[in-house]
């Protein structure tokens, strides 16, 4: 199972999509599953997608197309179809940095056994527990408990 979802919401971006395709293509580590949310195209985002789908790429590509409602009701949809355990957002004319998803999942394997993650009081608190046992607050945010998915 891949450890990394890579997120796109798009509206009528037909014309910068391949950049952010392209970027995703030279990735050195294809260990990752794209999904565009597309928040009500009327562009050819649709078929520019399915084309990408039927080449052979060496990465999944999901798609998920929702009437327009806003940027955050993307994000909201693409929070509630991300199954893997890491996420990562790129805009619809954004391009992924060289190697990063290799950069992404190597630190992530070098950490992820020494990350707690708690919940107190609504507060979401992520540590390291680091060799001389002490702890390093990395992120505090309020969060609602209904809407944190458990890692």
């Amino acid at each position: 199972m891949k450890q990394l979802t890579i997120f796109t919401p798009t509206y009528n971006r037909a014309h910068t999509l391949p950049r952010t395709y392209d970027s995703l293509r030279n990735q050195n580590c294809k260990e990752f599953i794209w999904l565009i949310v597309d928040d009500g195209s009327t562009d050819q985002t649709a078929e520019l997608v399915r084309k990408w789908q039927a080449e052979n790429t060496a990465f999944e590509i999901r798609y998920i197309y929702k009437p327009n409602g806003g940027m955050h009701t993307a994000h909201n949809t693409a929070y509630e179809n991300i199954d893997t355990e890491l996420n990562v957002c790129i805009d619809s004319d954004d391009c992924v940095a060289e190697n990063a998803v290799s950069a992404i999942l190597e630190k992530w394997n070098k950490v992820k056994n020494t990350l707690f993650h708690f919940y107190t009081f609504g507060v979401c608190r992520y540590v390291f527990l680091l060799k001389w046992k002490t702890f390093l607050l990395l992120e505090e945010m309020q969060t609602p408990h209904n809407n944190f998915r458990k890692m």
